[in-house]
C-alpha cells in the first residue's frame, strides 16, 4: 500500500511502548495485576527483530497464520543466530528481554499485542486525514483483528469502545 507517511519502526516502537504504559497504568487502577514498566519495555522491544529481517507491512504479516508463523520463525531463527554470533552476556540479555516481549500469554504481552494493533489503527487513520483512500483496507482489517480481544476480560472494554465509535462502524459496515 503506497503511504504518505513511511512510520520507521524506532516511532512504531515508541508509539506502541507509551500506548502499552498508559494502557496498563489504567488497568492497574481499576484493579488488574499489571506491570506499566514491563508493559512498557516489552513495547519498545516487541519489534526489533526488524532490524535484522526488515519491515514486513502488518497487512502482508496477516495476510494468513501460515504466512505470519513463517515470518515470526525467520525472525526468531535470525535473532536467535545474532544471539549465538555475539558471545556478550549483555546481549544475551537484550536477546532475552526480546524474546520475553513476544509472550503474550502474561498480562503486560497482551497489553503489547493490542497496543501493537492499536497504533495500527491510528496510523491508519492519519493515512486517511492525509488523503490516503488506500489506507481503508488497512484501518478495516486491523479493527477486525480487534475483535479477539471481546473475551479478554482485561482488554474488551478497550475492545468495545473502540468498535462502537461512529467511525469504525462505518469502516466496518458490510
Amino acid at each position: 500500500m503506497p503511504v504518505l507517511h513511511v512510520q520507521t519502526v524506532a516511532e512504531h516502537s515508541f508509539y506502541v511502548a507509551t500506548w502499552a504504559y498508559h494502557i496498563a497504568l489504567d488497568l492497574q487502577r481499576k484493579g488488574f495485576d499489571v506491570n506499566p514498566h514491563l508493559a512498557a519495555t516489552k513495547g519498545l522491544l516487541h519489534d526489533n527483530e526488524e532490524a535484522l529481517t526488515g519491515d514486513v507491512v502488518y497487512a502482508t504479516k496477516n495476510a494468513t497464520l501460515e504466512l505470519k508463523h513463517e515470518l515470526e520463525q525467520f525472525a526468531q531463527d535470525q535473532m536467535t543466530d545474532l544471539s549465538q554470533a555475539i558471545h556478550d552476556q549483555q546481549f544475551r540479555r537484550y536477546f532475552e528481554d526480546w524474546a520475553r516481549a513476544k509472550d503474550d500469554t502474561s498480562p503486560e504481552g497482551r497489553i503489547v499485542d493490542f497496543a501493537d494493533r492499536l497504533d495500527v489503527i491510528v496510523y491508519a487513520r492519519e493515512e486517511i486525514k492525509s488523503g490516503n483512500r488506500r489506507a481503508v483496507v488497512l484501518l478495516r482489517q486491523a479493527l477486525m483483528h480487534m475483535k479477539c480481544y471481546k473475551d479478554d476480560l482485561m482488554l474488551r472494554g478497550y475492545v468495545d469502545e473502540l468498535l462502537n465509535t461512529r467511525w469504525a462502524k462505518v469502516i466496518l459496515r458490510p
